[in-house]
C-alpha cells in the first residue's frame, strides 16, 4: 500500500528541511555498509531546529483528524548512500 499526501507542508518548509538536512553536521550514527550505508540523527542528540517543530505543526494542521491529540514526541532522520 502507498499513501501520497500532497500539500501537507509548505514549499518554504520543505526547502528549509532539505537545506538543513543536506548541509548539517548532525549525522553521527553510522550504519555498516551491509545494512545499507546510512547515517542517522535523532531529536534527543543533535536534530534540533525550529523548522522541525514547524513541520510537525504544518502536518498536524493539514490532517487534524489524524494528528489531533498526538503531539510530536520523537523525531529522527536518516541519510542514505545512494550507491547501496
Amino acid at each position: 500500500h502507498l499513501t501520497v499526501v500532497d500539500g501537507a507542508i509548505s514549499h518554504e518548509t520543505m526547502h528549509l528541511l532539505r537545506t538543513i538536512l543536506e548541509e548539517s553536521t548532525i549525522w553521527y550514527e553510522t550504519k555498516a555498509p551491509m545494512m545499507g550505508g546510512y547515517v542517522g540523527a535523532y531529536g534527543y542528540e543533535g536534530l534540533h531546529s525550529p523548522v522541525f517543530l514547524k513541520l510537525a505543526d504544518e502536518i498536524a494542521r493539514s490532517m487534524p483528524a489524524v494528528f489531533d491529540g498526538h503531539p510530536l514526541r520523537f523525531m529522527w532522520a536518516y541519510k542514505y548512500d545512494s550507491t547501496y
